[in-house]
């Protein structure tokens, strides 16, 4: 009897310290995951691929698979036509568009070489970016487009958010939804300031669309854009693109395809919601 039960008692201690070595990893794990330093890739799409460096500072090429992490000092790349986001501190999330190539240089701090990223901000929070020529910072929460452009710096649209952006020679900046800036030189400085049609831009960008569940900040994103459709008494007819040189800056003028709309009786009873028409049957994460 006494050999039994000292047997039964080894076997629940044995099982307790596994259990608790258990929680013990899912805890740092977790913490990993969550660490105000290191970023989740969510839904992707394509290919991503990254260079994991260890403490010794040798970097491992590596194919990245949903869940896993990048810390800082790893870079990561999407392929041609992939998508992926990345989840981070403060219920931060960073989408990435085709041919991205960044690396994070610390907590919320990216450094983008090629490509276009989303940066969703919904709690109050900083982040900062640096092409190879420009970089930026922004304090507050807000949703945002950063896209590097030709001459080495980068464009900000600005979807909403209460927040400012501050470089090292052009002091602190506040955009509103729907407004466009360059960044350029270095020091860095803020360059000219358009307001676009969000409208558009929301209906037709694929790392708002191409991705199953909307970001957490849609109904401010919304907002805006219903205010802009309701203040704007006609479509912009042009477009802005690249900036190959500080002083240049691409425009493409549209024909304002409204002057050739044949007028046509409204039924009410078939009008689509606002948000339906824009985004369909997507969820709201």
């Amino acid at each position: 009897m006494i050999r039994v039960a000292a047997t039964k008692y080894t076997s629940l201690l044995k099982s307790a310290i596994k259990a608790i070595y258990l929680a013990t990893l899912a805890f740092i794990t977790a913490a990993k995951v969550y660490s105000c330093d290191t970023y989740q890739l969510g839904y992707y799409a394509g290919k991503v691929e990254a260079l994991l460096k260890d403490r010794d500072g040798n970097a491992t090429f590596a194919i990245l698979e949903q869940n896993e992490t990048v810390g800082v000092g790893d870079g990561f790349f999407t392929g041609k036509r992939s998508i992926a986001e990345f989840h981070g501190p403060h219920s931060s999330s960073i989408r990435m568009g085709s041919e991205v190539t960044a690396e994070l240089e610390g907590p919320q701090s990216v450094y983008l070489a090629a490509g276009t990223i989303l940066v969703c901000l919904p709690e109050e929070t900083s982040f900062s970016v640096r092409s190879t020529v420009a970089s930026a910072s922004y304090e507050g929460r807000g949703t945002f487009f950063i896209e590097c452009t030709g001459n080495g710096g980068f464009k900000i649209i600005h979807l909403e958010g209460k927040g400012s952006y501050s470089t090292e020679k052009g002091g602190n900046l506040k955009l509103r939804g729907g407004q466009l800036c360059f960044v350029i030189r270095k020091p860095s400085e803020f360059g000219e300031i358009f307001d676009i049609d969000i409208l558009l831009l929301v209906g037709t960008s694929r790392l708002l669309n191409a991705f199953p569940e909307l970001p957490p900040t849609i109904s401010r994103i919304g907002l805006t854009v219903y205010t802009q459709d309701l203040l704007m008494k006609s479509k912009y007819n042009a477009l802005i693109g690249d900036a190959p040189t500080d002083e240049n800056i691409q425009l493409w003028t549209l024909e304002n395809s409204k002057d050739k709309e044949t007028p046509t009786t409204s039924n009410t009873s078939k009008k689509i919601g606002f948000f339906r028409r824009i985004f369909g049957n997507k969820k709201r994460e």
